[in-house]
Parts: structure tokens; C-alpha cells; sequence
């Protein structure tokens, strides 16, 4: 197999106080306290920790936003131990590597009250995606052509979340999306939110329009992909060609780890 192409992140800022990293005990969600966040094993071998299918993207072809069906790629295997962290309120769960961080964090402004926001990190410190509830959600204003731009759907794969059927959304999936700007800007995460025209857009929103019990949520590297925003390069993952794209959602295992972590989000409340 050929060796993974590294994804090029462009500097990221960083935090002025060192994170205090504890190392939490797995243990059942009977004792817990009520106000901690529950932490308990997962049986690595699951149905989630494997993929079957390909990517529907050629490497060489064009970025174009079209894609048949549901695109699942064909991913590295997963990590072998896993954990399921539920939130304090115990109003959502999801899984993760044992070894990946978890650290609350504030909402960000505009949230509504009651929201929520989780980093998840590797080990060594590297963001991998945010889950955040509570936020506003809408679709994007108006593209002109001259700020159109190409983009390939290299997964699609349908997730069971809860979502406001809102007019012009669609069923929630999970997805692994490039955009052709100056490089290939890949990123991945749910969403329900339609985007296209035309096979081109002007920005991927990585949201999902969620009932009124959770708000709009995203759960993603990147709550929306914007190329000509003028804070474009600043937390974005790219790529010299599709093809490493490709290969990346193909051969690597932290991709393969963090689709299996997205789609397993699960609420409490499902209405």
C-alpha cells in the first residue's frame, strides 16, 4: 500500500494557556455523577469499524459536485479500542479512539442558551472535529457565478440523527467533501444543508437543521468551507491534487476513526 499523503494544515492559533490533559478512568454510566461526563468501553470490531464500497470520485477527474447514490470510501481499519463519551446533562453520546481527547469548551457567540461544544483531539493534541448544539442555521445567501467553484463528493453516506424538516433540506448524511480553489480544500462532517448550484458552490455548510430540543448542531472538522472568505487558509486541511484527497479518505486511519466517531452521535432526545 502506498504511504498515506500527510494533510497539509496551515498554522492554527495557539491557545496562551497550557490544557491541563486528565486521564479519565473508563467506567460504567450507572456511576457516574450526575454532573461529569460518562465515559464507558466499546467493543472495537463493530459493524461501524469497517467499510465496504469505494470512493465515487476518480483521482483524476474534474471537481465537480456530483455524486450517485451513497459514496462510502474505502477505509484503513479503525482503531482497536474504543470509549463512548456522553455529555454531562446526558443529552448525547458519541464514540471515539480511547486514546482521543474530549475537552468542553464555550459556545460560540450567537448560541442559543443551553448549547454545547466539544473538541475532540488526538493524543498528541491535533483537532480532529467539534460537535456544537445550539446553533443558528441557514442556508447560504446567494452565489454569483464568478464565485463559483468546482467540488467532488468523495462520501455520502446517510446518518440517523435528529433534524427539522425544514424546506429545502435534505436527509442528514455524513459527508467527505473537496472544493477546487487554490488546492483542494477537503472536509468532512453531517449535514443537511443543499448547497449546489449548478454543480458548483460557493460554500459547504457542514450543519444540520436540528429540532427545536437541540438547535441546528454540526459535528465536523469545520462548521462550513468558504474559499473566498478572507480568513480562507486559516484552519483549512488541503491538498495539492484529488488524488491525495482520495488516497487520504481511502488509507488513512484518522479519517476511517473519525467518520466512525461522527455517525456514531446519538441524542437522548429524538424529537
Amino acid at each position: 500500500m502506498e504511504a498515506v499523503p500527510p494533510r497539509r494544515r496551515l498554522p492554527r492559533p495557539v491557545a496562551t494557556a497550557a490544557l491541563a490533559i486528565v486521564t479519565l478512568t473508563l467506567i460504567a454510566a450507572c456511576s457516574a455523577a450526575p454532573h461529569t461526563p460518562v465515559w464507558t468501553g466499546v467493543t472495537s470490531g463493530s459493524p461501524a469499524a469497517t467499510s465496504a464500497g469505494s470512493a465515487s470520485a476518480s483521482p483524476s477527474g474534474s471537481p465537480t459536485g456530483t455524486a450517485s447514490g451513497d459514496a462510502t470510501p474505502s477505509s484503513a481499519p479503525t482503531s482497536g479500542a474504543w470509549k463512548t463519551f456522553t455529555d454531562p446533562g446526558r443529552t448525547l453520546s458519541f464514540q471515539l479512539p480511547e486514546a482521543w481527547i474530549v475537552q468542553s469548551v464555550a459556545p460560540d457567540p450567537g448560541s442559543r442558551p443551553g448549547a454545547l461544544r466539544f473538541d475532540v483531539k488526538t493524543a498528541e493534541g491535533e483537532p480532529v472535529a467539534t460537535l456544537h448544539t445550539g446553533v443558528p442555521v441557514a442556508f447560504a445567501e446567494s452565489c454569483p457565478e464568478g464565485e463559483r467553484h468546482g467540488y467532488t463528493v468523495l462520501a455520502s453516506e446517510p446518518v440517523e440523527v435528529p433534524f427539522a424538516d425544514i424546506p429545502g433540506a435534505i436527509e442528514p448524511r455524513f459527508v467527505l467533501r473537496a472544493v477546487h480553489s487554490r488546492a483542494f480544500i477537503a472536509s468532512y462532517g453531517l449535514t443537511n444543508m443543499p448547497t449546489a448550484v449548478e454543480g458548483k458552490v460557493c460554500q459547504l455548510q457542514n450543519r444540520v437543521s436540528g429540532p427545536e430540543t437541540t438547535g441546528g448542531f454540526w459535528f465536523a472538522d469545520q462548521p462550513f468551507v468558504d474559499p473566498g472568505s478572507a480568513e480562507f487558509g486559516s484552519t483549512r486541511t488541503m491538498f495539492d491534487t484529488l488524488a491525495e484527497v482520495s488516497s487520504y479518505a481511502s488509507s488513512s486511519t484518522e479519517f476511517a476513526d473519525a467518520r466512525r466517531m461522527i455517525m456514531s452521535l446519538k441524542f437522548t432526545s429524538q424529537h
